[in-house]
């Protein structure tokens, strides 16, 4: 009974650790100046084309294209560049594509994408990303990461052009 208790502590102990190593820090700071890439034809031509392979109507979907910055990200006190992607048409959202979230400064909420719908689609040169939900005019925030779906229990924290976030 014994060796049955402990072996129990253990796989306990082992799967708590890897709760708490799973979850990352992340911190996004936009600077007032920043590099974007540009919405070339090679871009829009294979985002047309995706809309097409996907079955999808241009016109009956909800859409956004991101463009990748040379904003840095923060990753657990790690700084990492070519992660930061800006929303072509609504400057105050960015795709943070190791996080997998938008996040949208005007509404002060960071979306987590791939859910609901909501598909996401990089470039093989890793230029854009482009983001399509099924439906017109459905928001392509994905599911909103607040207390109940943070590790630990944590709301995102705003502070003007920052944001700070547990995933």
């Amino acid at each position: 009974m014994k060796n049955i208790t402990l072996a129990f502590l253990l796989i306990t102990l082992s799967f708590t650790a890897l709760a708490e190593k799973s979850a990352n820090d992340y911190v996004l700071f936009v600077p007032s100046e920043y590099q974007v890439g540009e919405y070339d034809a090679s871009l829009k031509q294979w985002k047309d084309s995706l809309i097409k392979n996907i079955g999808y109507q241009e016109d009956r979907i909800a859409q956004a294209v991101f463009l990748k910055s040379d904003i840095a990200l923060i990753i657990n006190n790690g700084v990492y560049h070519g992660l930061v992607y800006q929303n072509r048409l609504n400057k105050d959202q960015f795709y943070l594509a190791r996080a997998g979230v938008i996040v949208d400064f005007s509404q002060q909420k960071v979306g987590i994408v791939g859910r609901r719908g909501i598909s996401v689609h990089m470039t093989p040169s890793r230029r854009m990303v482009v983001v399509l939900a099924p439906r017109k005019n459905k928001s392509l925030l994905g599911v909103a990461l607040d207390a109940s779906s943070s590790p630990g229990g944590r709301e995102p924290i705003f502070e003007s052009r920052k944001v700070l976030f547990q995933r």
